[in-house]
């Protein structure tokens, strides 16, 4: 019998506390209702394999939540000379700083895999994977409420490597690019 009545009061307490706290609204880390839009832009990334840097030329596609963090893929390639190419893809995250600035601050990273395709000493054509991470620090102007351009500066860090003609060091270089980007930001 006193289980019973025990149990009886702790339902009775269970239930006048839902209604008590029933009424506040939740807390969380990310508060108010989130805007979701997105952007796309071609840009012109630095690549530099060895001690030869040329330009890859590629796009970027992104969801924009609060006008401020960024997330989706990119993709990009060039010839480095007449027997070296590389070929990149991966998923970008990024964070735009006071976006309803004229100028503003932005950083991204990059996380992707490459392909250097070319051929080694003795001519046979040769192919070499490779996973990497770049961070990018950079600046963007807005231009409209539909468009931006941004400059960056950033470095690749390869993470693995696949044996063949190029080491991490001739692949762990400094990267600048441009973007210029095109979408819908809320503000």
């Amino acid at each position: 019998m006193k289980n019973k009545s025990f149990l009886v009061k702790l339902l009775a307490l269970l239930f006048a506390s839902t209604y008590i706290f029933a009424e506040e609204s939740m807390q969380t880390l990310f508060s108010g209702e989130a805007k979701y839009s997105g952007f796309g832009a071609p840009f012109m990334q630095s690549i530099t394999v060895g001690d030869t840097t040329k330009y890859a030329i590629g796009g970027l596609g992104a969801v924009l939540v609060n006008d401020a963090f960024y997330f989706g893929g990119y993709g990009f390639g060039t010839g480095i000379d007449e027997d070296t190419s590389f070929g990149s893809g991966g998923i970008v995250a990024g964070y735009n700083i006071s976006s309803s600035s004229l100028i503003h601050p932005h950083i991204f990273a990059l996380l992707g895999s490459a392909g250097v395709g070319g051929k080694n000493a003795s001519g046979e054509k040769i192919n070499q994977g490779l996973n990497y991470a770049s961070v990018h620090l950079g600046a963007q102007i807005n231009l409209a409420k539909w468009m931006r351009i941004s400059a960056n500066i950033g470095y690749r860090n390869v993470l693995e490597l696949d044996g063949g003609k190029y080491s991490k060091d001739d692949l762990n270089k400094i990267t600048t690019g441009v973007m210029v980007l095109f979408g819908y930001w809320n503000k």
